[in-house]
């Protein structure tokens, strides 16, 4: 994620927070949330809010990183080989 959706994570975080009660993740520690928000880095905060919908719609068990992590749908890019591309030229 990027620096502007640090927003969305934290807003996210805190819904985790609300429908897991028993979640123990400490919000005041710095560490521990630039911790989690580093495992995400390379998905967008839609598509961690998305996840996080989710799992919250599906799992029972209090949140991890692996199970947040299952529902990232992230949207393919088509990717041809460069042999390919260049066959066609």
């Amino acid at each position: 994620m990027v620096e502007n959706e640090k927003a969305i994570f934290k807003a996210y975080i805190l819904k985790l927070i609300t429908f897991y009660p028993t979640w123990k993740i400490d919000i005041n520690n710095s560490i521990v949330m630039k911790t989690w928000f580093d495992m995400f880095e390379d998905i967008t905060g839609k598509e961690f809010a998305e996840a996080v919908d989710n799992h919250i719609k599906k799992e029972i068990y209090n949140p991890t990183v692996a199970s947040i992590l299952k529902y990232v749908k992230k949207e393919e890019v088509l990717k041809l080989p460069l042999r390919r591309v260049e066959e066609r030229l």
